[in-house]
Protein backbone atom coordinates (compact mmCIF):
# COMPACT_ATOMS: atom_id res chain seq x y z
CA UNK A 1 0.00 0.00 0.00
CA UNK A 2 1.42 3.79 -1.02
CA UNK A 3 1.65 5.77 1.77
CA UNK A 4 3.88 8.66 0.41
CA UNK A 5 4.51 10.15 -3.32
CA UNK A 6 7.18 13.03 -3.43
CA UNK A 7 7.10 15.50 -6.56
CA UNK A 8 9.50 17.78 -6.39
CA UNK A 9 9.00 21.25 -7.59
CA UNK A 10 11.58 22.85 -9.96
CA UNK A 11 15.05 24.48 -8.48
CA UNK A 12 18.41 23.90 -7.37
CA UNK A 13 19.16 22.21 -3.93
CA UNK A 14 20.26 24.81 -1.65
CA UNK A 15 20.27 27.53 -4.05
CA UNK A 16 17.15 29.87 -5.71
CA UNK A 17 16.02 27.91 -8.50
CA UNK A 18 16.38 29.15 -12.35
CA UNK A 19 12.74 30.48 -12.01
CA UNK A 20 14.51 32.85 -9.58
CA UNK A 21 12.19 31.84 -6.39
CA UNK A 22 13.73 29.58 -3.14
CA UNK A 23 14.02 26.19 -3.52
CA UNK A 24 10.68 24.86 -3.06
CA UNK A 25 9.12 23.04 -0.42
CA UNK A 26 7.93 19.29 -2.47
CA UNK A 27 4.31 19.12 -3.20
CA UNK A 28 3.24 15.81 -1.06
CA UNK A 29 0.36 13.53 -1.50
CA UNK A 30 -0.31 11.95 1.18
CA UNK A 31 -2.72 8.44 1.65
CA UNK A 32 -5.23 9.28 2.48
CA UNK A 33 -5.05 9.58 6.59
CA UNK A 34 -3.06 13.19 6.33
CA UNK A 35 -5.00 15.68 4.19
CA UNK A 36 -2.31 17.59 2.43
CA UNK A 37 -4.14 20.83 3.22
CA UNK A 38 -2.76 20.59 6.30
CA UNK A 39 0.82 21.15 5.24
CA UNK A 40 -0.34 24.35 3.10
CA UNK A 41 0.62 26.88 5.95
CA UNK A 42 4.52 25.21 6.53
CA UNK A 43 5.21 25.62 2.90
CA UNK A 44 3.92 29.22 2.85
CA UNK A 45 5.85 29.97 6.06
CA UNK A 46 8.70 28.90 4.21
CA UNK A 47 8.45 31.13 1.42
CA UNK A 48 9.84 33.82 3.03
CA UNK A 49 12.77 32.25 4.27
CA UNK A 50 16.65 31.81 2.29
CA UNK A 51 16.26 28.78 1.06
CA UNK A 52 20.40 28.04 1.78
CA UNK A 53 19.70 27.98 5.57
CA UNK A 54 20.35 24.52 5.85
CA UNK A 55 17.76 24.62 8.97
CA UNK A 56 15.20 24.64 6.39
CA UNK A 57 16.34 22.52 3.76
CA UNK A 58 13.99 19.76 1.30
CA UNK A 59 15.98 16.90 2.99
CA UNK A 60 15.44 18.30 6.42
CA UNK A 61 11.38 18.99 6.42
CA UNK A 62 11.25 15.73 4.39
CA UNK A 63 12.82 14.08 7.45
CA UNK A 64 10.06 15.93 10.08
CA UNK A 65 7.08 14.94 7.86
CA UNK A 66 8.26 11.05 7.71
CA UNK A 67 8.42 11.41 11.40
CA UNK A 68 4.78 12.74 12.10
CA UNK A 69 3.78 9.87 9.59
CA UNK A 70 5.55 7.02 11.27
CA UNK A 71 5.23 7.84 14.73
CA UNK A 72 1.36 7.55 14.98
CA UNK A 73 1.98 4.27 13.10
CA UNK A 74 4.50 2.89 15.70
CA UNK A 75 2.10 4.12 18.17
CA UNK A 76 -0.81 2.01 17.00
CA UNK A 77 1.75 -1.23 16.66
CA UNK A 78 2.16 -0.83 20.22
CA UNK A 79 0.60 -3.65 22.37
CA UNK A 80 -2.05 -2.22 25.17
CA UNK A 81 -0.24 -1.61 28.53
CA UNK A 82 -2.47 -3.74 30.90
CA UNK A 83 -3.44 -7.53 30.72
CA UNK A 84 -6.55 -8.70 29.15
CA UNK A 85 -9.47 -8.69 31.54
CA UNK A 86 -11.24 -11.80 31.59
CA UNK A 87 -14.64 -13.35 32.37
CA UNK A 88 -15.71 -16.72 33.02
CA UNK A 89 -15.19 -19.81 35.44
CA UNK A 90 -11.19 -20.61 35.45
CA UNK A 91 -9.61 -23.64 37.62
CA UNK A 92 -7.38 -22.54 40.04
CA UNK A 93 -3.82 -22.67 38.68
CA UNK A 94 -1.59 -25.08 39.86
CA UNK A 95 1.83 -24.97 37.78
CA UNK A 96 4.28 -27.47 38.35
CA UNK A 97 8.02 -27.43 37.68
CA UNK A 98 8.32 -29.86 35.27
CA UNK A 99 11.92 -31.32 36.42
CA UNK A 100 10.76 -31.84 39.89
CA UNK A 101 7.67 -33.76 38.05
CA UNK A 102 10.24 -36.15 35.76
CA UNK A 103 14.41 -35.22 36.68
CA UNK A 104 15.11 -36.67 32.93
CA UNK A 105 13.56 -33.95 31.01
CA UNK A 106 16.11 -31.75 29.73
CA UNK A 107 15.76 -28.00 29.81
CA UNK A 108 17.26 -25.38 27.27
CA UNK A 109 15.74 -22.08 28.42
CA UNK A 110 17.04 -19.25 25.99
CA UNK A 111 15.27 -16.69 27.18
CA UNK A 112 17.16 -16.96 30.78
CA UNK A 113 20.31 -16.09 28.17
CA UNK A 114 21.24 -14.18 25.38
CA UNK A 115 20.77 -16.57 22.77
CA UNK A 116 16.96 -16.11 21.82
CA UNK A 117 15.69 -13.68 19.56
CA UNK A 118 15.39 -10.77 21.87
CA UNK A 119 19.17 -11.04 22.40
CA UNK A 120 19.26 -10.36 25.73
CA UNK A 121 17.50 -12.63 29.22
CA UNK A 122 13.86 -11.63 29.35
CA UNK A 123 14.11 -14.73 32.71
CA UNK A 124 16.23 -14.43 35.89
CA UNK A 125 15.29 -18.17 36.58
CA UNK A 126 16.13 -21.13 33.68
CA UNK A 127 12.99 -23.06 34.72
CA UNK A 128 10.33 -24.28 33.39
CA UNK A 129 6.46 -24.68 35.09
CA UNK A 130 2.98 -26.20 33.19
CA UNK A 131 -0.51 -26.36 34.67
CA UNK A 132 -0.67 -29.81 36.37
CA UNK A 133 -2.76 -31.84 34.25
CA UNK A 134 -0.12 -30.58 30.82
CA UNK A 135 3.16 -31.51 33.07
CA UNK A 136 1.93 -34.82 33.70
CA UNK A 137 1.44 -35.53 30.13
CA UNK A 138 4.23 -34.23 29.11
CA UNK A 139 5.84 -36.80 31.93
CA UNK A 140 4.32 -39.73 30.46
CA UNK A 141 5.35 -38.35 26.97
CA UNK A 142 9.19 -37.91 28.04
CA UNK A 143 8.61 -41.66 28.85
CA UNK A 144 7.38 -43.35 26.09
CA UNK A 145 9.94 -41.55 23.76
CA UNK A 146 12.68 -42.49 25.78
CA UNK A 147 11.98 -46.01 25.03
CA UNK A 148 12.74 -44.85 21.43
CA UNK A 149 16.34 -43.58 22.26
CA UNK A 150 15.41 -39.67 22.73
CA UNK A 151 13.72 -37.23 25.50
CA UNK A 152 11.73 -34.13 25.77
CA UNK A 153 13.99 -31.01 25.39
CA UNK A 154 12.55 -27.87 26.96
CA UNK A 155 12.99 -24.64 25.16
CA UNK A 156 9.63 -22.73 27.67
CA UNK A 157 7.20 -23.35 29.06
CA UNK A 158 4.29 -21.04 31.31
CA UNK A 159 5.48 -17.40 30.13
CA UNK A 160 4.08 -14.39 31.94
CA UNK A 161 2.29 -12.34 30.39
CA UNK A 162 4.53 -9.02 30.51
CA UNK A 163 7.12 -11.17 28.76
CA UNK A 164 4.47 -11.97 25.84
CA UNK A 165 4.17 -8.01 25.65
CA UNK A 166 7.70 -7.71 25.02
CA UNK A 167 8.01 -9.78 22.16
CA UNK A 168 4.93 -8.60 20.97
CA UNK A 169 6.62 -5.13 20.57
CA UNK A 170 9.58 -6.02 19.07
CA UNK A 171 8.40 -8.32 16.63
CA UNK A 172 8.09 -6.27 13.07
CA UNK A 173 4.58 -6.64 11.42
CA UNK A 174 5.70 -9.10 9.02
CA UNK A 175 6.52 -11.57 11.90
CA UNK A 176 3.82 -10.95 14.07
CA UNK A 177 2.24 -14.37 13.24
CA UNK A 178 5.03 -16.27 15.26
CA UNK A 179 4.31 -14.40 18.08
CA UNK A 180 1.24 -14.14 20.10
CA UNK A 181 -1.12 -11.05 20.59
CA UNK A 182 -0.86 -9.67 24.38
CA UNK A 183 -4.32 -8.14 24.03
CA UNK A 184 -5.55 -11.93 23.97
CA UNK A 185 -3.18 -12.94 25.90
CA UNK A 186 -1.04 -16.32 24.78
CA UNK A 187 -1.26 -20.03 26.12
CA UNK A 188 1.44 -19.50 27.28
CA UNK A 189 0.30 -17.00 29.84
CA UNK A 190 -2.20 -19.88 30.84
CA UNK A 191 0.63 -22.15 31.17
CA UNK A 192 -0.80 -24.57 29.16
CA UNK A 193 2.16 -24.51 26.21
CA UNK A 194 5.51 -25.82 25.78
CA UNK A 195 8.01 -25.07 23.39
CA UNK A 196 10.33 -28.16 23.02
CA UNK A 197 12.52 -30.56 20.68
CA UNK A 198 14.10 -34.00 21.37
CA UNK A 199 17.46 -34.97 22.50
CA UNK A 200 19.85 -38.24 22.31
CA UNK A 201 19.80 -40.08 25.16
CA UNK A 202 23.25 -40.96 23.71
CA UNK A 203 24.86 -37.94 23.59
CA UNK A 204 22.81 -35.54 25.10
CA UNK A 205 22.96 -32.98 21.70
CA UNK A 206 19.96 -31.58 20.67
CA UNK A 207 18.35 -33.79 17.39
CA UNK A 208 18.26 -31.81 14.29
CA UNK A 209 15.06 -30.36 12.97
CA UNK A 210 14.15 -28.80 9.50
CA UNK A 211 14.45 -25.48 11.42
CA UNK A 212 15.64 -24.16 14.54
CA UNK A 213 13.72 -23.00 17.18
CA UNK A 214 12.16 -19.39 16.89
CA UNK A 215 13.63 -19.43 13.40
CA UNK A 216 10.48 -17.03 12.63
CA UNK A 217 10.58 -18.34 8.59
CA UNK A 218 8.99 -20.99 6.64
CA UNK A 219 11.49 -23.92 8.42
CA UNK A 220 9.42 -23.47 11.63
CA UNK A 221 6.13 -24.73 9.36
CA UNK A 222 4.92 -28.20 11.01
CA UNK A 223 4.42 -29.37 7.21
CA UNK A 224 7.23 -28.17 6.00
CA UNK A 225 8.54 -30.24 3.14
CA UNK A 226 12.52 -29.40 3.03
CA UNK A 227 14.84 -30.40 5.07
CA UNK A 228 16.38 -33.81 5.76
CA UNK A 229 14.27 -37.42 5.67
CA UNK A 230 16.08 -37.66 9.18
CA UNK A 231 15.01 -34.20 10.10
CA UNK A 232 11.40 -34.62 8.62
CA UNK A 233 11.51 -38.01 10.64
CA UNK A 234 12.06 -36.48 13.94
CA UNK A 235 10.16 -33.45 13.96
CA UNK A 236 6.82 -35.65 13.04
CA UNK A 237 8.18 -38.16 15.71
CA UNK A 238 7.90 -35.53 18.45
CA UNK A 239 4.44 -34.17 16.96
CA UNK A 240 2.90 -37.97 17.11
CA UNK A 241 3.72 -38.60 20.33
CA UNK A 242 2.83 -34.97 21.85
CA UNK A 243 -0.79 -35.41 20.12
CA UNK A 244 -0.95 -38.82 21.32
CA UNK A 245 -1.71 -37.36 24.94
CA UNK A 246 -3.85 -34.46 24.66
CA UNK A 247 -1.77 -31.47 22.79
CA UNK A 248 -1.70 -29.90 19.67
CA UNK A 249 0.67 -28.41 17.44
CA UNK A 250 0.51 -24.75 16.66
CA UNK A 251 -0.06 -23.86 12.66
CA UNK A 252 3.46 -22.33 11.93
CA UNK A 253 5.68 -23.00 15.24
CA UNK A 254 6.51 -27.42 14.93
CA UNK A 255 8.00 -26.90 18.33
CA UNK A 256 4.96 -25.46 20.21
CA UNK A 257 2.25 -27.13 21.87
CA UNK A 258 -1.08 -26.51 23.24
CA UNK A 259 -2.74 -28.50 25.70
CA UNK A 260 -6.25 -29.27 25.18
CA UNK A 261 -7.67 -27.74 28.13
CA UNK A 262 -5.89 -24.35 28.08
CA UNK A 263 -9.36 -22.47 27.69
CA UNK A 264 -9.97 -23.53 30.99
CA UNK A 265 -7.41 -21.52 32.94
CA UNK A 266 -6.71 -17.97 33.19
CA UNK A 267 -4.25 -15.42 31.90
CA UNK A 268 -1.53 -15.18 34.52
CA UNK A 269 1.66 -12.19 35.01
CA UNK A 270 3.07 -13.76 37.80
CA UNK A 271 6.89 -14.11 37.95
CA UNK A 272 9.11 -18.34 38.45
CA UNK A 273 9.80 -17.23 42.40
CA UNK A 274 6.50 -16.33 43.11
CA UNK A 275 4.73 -19.43 41.87
CA UNK A 276 4.79 -22.09 45.11
CA UNK A 277 5.07 -25.65 45.41
CA UNK A 278 1.55 -27.86 46.08
CA UNK A 279 1.47 -31.06 46.87
CA UNK A 280 -0.58 -32.65 44.25
CA UNK A 281 -4.56 -33.72 45.12
CA UNK A 282 -5.21 -36.60 47.36
CA UNK A 283 -7.31 -39.35 45.68
CA UNK A 284 -9.98 -40.40 47.74
CA UNK A 285 -10.31 -44.16 48.00
CA UNK A 286 -14.29 -45.72 47.35
CA UNK A 287 -15.37 -48.66 48.93
CA UNK A 288 -17.01 -50.68 46.33
CA UNK A 289 -20.86 -50.34 47.10
CA UNK A 290 -22.18 -53.83 47.79
CA UNK A 291 -25.87 -54.69 46.65
CA UNK A 292 -28.61 -56.49 48.68
CA UNK A 293 -28.83 -60.08 47.67
CA UNK A 294 -31.40 -59.75 44.93
CA UNK A 295 -30.41 -56.72 42.99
Amino acid sequence: MRIMEIQEEPGTHGNNGTNGKPDSFPSILLFPYVPYSLFLPVRRSLAGHNAGNSLFSRHRWLALLAGLLIAPMLSLAQSPPEMPKEKGNFRVPDLVELIKLDPTIKLDIRYATSNNFVGKPVYKEARAFLQRPAAEALARINQELRKKGVGLLIFDGYRPWAVTKIFWDITPPAKKQFVANPSQGSRHNRGCAVDLSLFDLKTGREIEMPGAYDEMTERSHPNYKGGTEQQRRMRDLLRAAMEADGFKVFDVEWWHFDFNDWREYPILNISFDQIKDKPPPKIRERKPRISPPGY
